[in-house]
């Protein structure tokens, strides 16, 4: 049975410079913690994600010790709860917290515009984007043909889509989701508010979620896929996290026919061992990652995506994800990357970045560092009467003389000298900029 865990706040990576911290915040102030002020948002986001290494500096041992055993917190009670924690050593995790993270989000936070236009675009039926949204006809055929959207200027840039479209799509998501949440929930299209992803999912009629600024913990980010398409907005991969601590996948795709959507999400420290941090073990089921950030994870195939159908991921980075046989960041039967970066993935067998067993486009993007044995490639696809596309994409420079990029129908290429404008390799037909 999987434990109620509890949605903390996340770390914004260019927040402002915050007043210096009282030298202690005395009783009163560490009583006041509970009420869900900045002080309370700080100590517990320090005690979820500080090393036992940073807390021990300053806390008593036992103390840092029972901290890293009991993460993640539900509250600040639980973590007051922990032996050898009380008064003064709050104090000392807001101090900490400052100092190590500047501020994070707490209270109710503004839903950006760019997470509510995106979630019109791709997710809103045609027959309401001519409809209820009420765009020119035109711009609503352009918008379904051109899906997925990452950004909000590769939706400007269809015909009949300008500024009058873009208002329109961001009332629509206003209607659907209004207009702000508190930091550290899910918002459904229906209103309802969750602090677990399975709960906020499970509802076949409305599988649609804007995820507010915050850290979503282990299984409170785990769902097993039910048959119907699910969608997950972030507020950006800088303030929208999933991290699974080392210990768990964050969605388990067991439908067929299905689709799964995130945007302006982090995905970090999925750990269990067979699963991906994002999986399907079905096919027809499109995995789809938009402006995603996915670090840190691993499993067996695909360190952090594993799929049997195909993936899509445009304007989305891999980075340090690990697989103990092949993919380092993604495995599949199909994949189309656009404008994706890929840094420092690692595989045992085969591609470090990349493994598909079928059709494989890599539009854009760069590729940094690839770990492995010897003679491994960035990006494999080897299936026989496939198509296979990879174009404009920066392999950089000073790799491993013993590694080579890419292997396309059992032929390598070693590509990092090229200047990205230069690197076009096609396997197949319709390979067109």
């Amino acid at each position: 049975m999987r434990s109620t865990i509890f949605l903390l706040p996340l770390t914004i990576a260019c927040a402002p410079t915050l007043v210096d911290a009282p030298a202690s915040l005395g009783h009163d102030d560490a009583a006041r913690l509970l009420d869900g002020s900045e002080e309370a948002a700080l100590a517990i986001h320090a005690a979820n994600q500080l090393s036992l290494e940073a807390l021990d500096a300053v806390l008593d041992v036992r103390a840092a010790e029972g901290i890293v055993a009991g993460r993640p917190f539900l509250d600040l009670d639980s973590l007051d709860a922990v032996p050898y924690v009380g008064d003064a050593a709050l104090d000392d995790l807001v101090l900490l917290a400052r100092d190590a993270f500047g501020a994070v989000p707490y209270g109710r936070r503004s839903i950006p515009p760019e997470t509510l236009i995106l979630w019109a675009a791709n997710e809103v039926s045609h027959g309401t984007l001519d409809g209820a949204v009420g765009l020119d006809r035109r711009a609503a055929d352009g918008i379904v043909a051109a899906r997925p959207f990452a950004n909000v200027d590769t939706l400007d840039a269809v015909p009949y889509v300008g500024p009058a479209a873009l208002d329109a799509l961001e009332a629509y998501g206003i209607k659907a989701f209004g207009t702000d949440c508190d930091v550290g929930t899910l918002v459904r299209k229906d209103g309802a508010v969750f602090t677990d992803l399975a709960t906020a999912l499970a509802d076949t009629n409305e599988p649609q979620v804007v995820a507010c600024a915050g850290t979503l913990y282990g299984d409170a980010a785990w769902f097993e896929g039910a048959d119907h398409d699910v969608a997950v907005y972030g507020f950006g991969a800088d303030e929208t996290v999933f991290d699974g601590l080392h210990r768990s996948a964050f969605v388990v795709g067991l439908a067929d026919t299905s689709t799964y959507t995130f945007y302006g999400t982090t995905l970090t420290k999925s750990d269990d061992g067979w699963f991906s941090a994002v999986g399907s073990s079905r096919d027809d089921t499109t995995i789809e990652l938009l402006a995603v950030d996915m670090s840190d994870n691993r499993a067996n195939k695909g360190g952090a995506v594993y799929t049997l159908d195909e993936v899509v991921a445009i304007d989305s980075t891999f980075s340090d994800n690990v697989a103990s046989w092949y993919g380092g960041a993604v495995a599949g039967r199909s994949g189309t990357f656009v404008d994706c970066v890929f840094a420092d993935n690692q595989a045992t067998d085969q591609a470090a970045a990349v493994r598909m067993w079928h059709d494989l486009t890599v539009l854009g993007g760069a590729v940094v560092g690839h770990e492995g044995p010897a003679a491994l490639s960035a990006f494999t696809s080897n299936a026989d009467g496939t198509h296979q596309w990879v174009e404009g994409v920066d392999f950089g420079s000073g790799d491993d003389a013993n590694t080579y990029d890419l292997e396309l129908y059992g032929e390598r290429y070693d590509l990092w000298d090229l200047d990205a404008d230069s690197v076009i390799v096609c396997h197949g037909t319709d390979c067109e900029s």
